[in-house]
């Protein structure tokens, strides 16, 4: 097992290497935002927090990249306010940003051998599309967050805010998945 991990050491070439920094740092900065206020009291609470962020960069292609997401949500749970305000919907879209950029380039360094030699090309196409789901997603609750008050108001349910801009986010990735999943279909027959 040692021996396994010194040559992997050995070999990784320089792509690879940065895409798991991407992973650990991207995990670390999802873990930050959702760590509940115990975390900071801890005296090790920084070196906790960057324990369990290493840990999917080193693999990857096991369930750590799923543990860290499932804490990191624990962690928002445990944390956040269920009131509908810009900074919480802010601080959501950046966690969710966080969270997709570690599961999608967990997948590509999955895909990759350690001593890959990778066109800056593909990296910079990987990430440039990772960029424009993160911001499309952002938007997208900047568009829920500002018209469903407005949607609740005037169907007279002031109180349940969030609860319907849940519902509204809930049905709109419900149809966003429908279509992909149709336009994919249509592309194979």
């Amino acid at each position: 097992m040692i021996a396994r991990v010194v040559t992997a050491a050995a070999r990784i070439s320089v792509t690879p290497l940065l895409l798991r920094a991407v992973i650990a740092t991207a995990g670390f900065g999802a873990l930050a935002l959702a760590a509940p206020d115990l975390v900071w009291t801890l005296p090790v609470g920084w070196v906790l927090l960057a324990a369990v962020a290493i840990v999917p960069a080193c693999l990857p292609s096991g369930v750590a990249p799923l543990l860290l997401v499932l804490v990191a949500a624990g962690g928002w749970v445990a944390s956040a306010s269920p009131s509908a305000t810009v900074g919480f919907a802010a601080q959501a879209a950046a966690l969710a940003g966080l969270l997709y950029l570690v599961h999608t380039v967990s997948a590509l360094v999955v895909a990759l051998p350690f001593d890959a030699v990778v066109a800056p090309d593909a990296v910079v196409a990987w990430l440039l599309r990772a960029a424009a789901v993160i911001a499309a997603s952002a938007g997208l609750v900047g568009l829920v967050l500002l018209g469903v008050p407005y949607l609740a108001e005037a169907a007279g349910v002031v109180a349940a805010r969030h609860v319907a801009a849940t519902v509204v986010g809930v049905a709109l990735a419900v149809l966003l998945t429908y279509l992909l999943r149709a336009l994919r279909s249509s592309q194979r027959g």
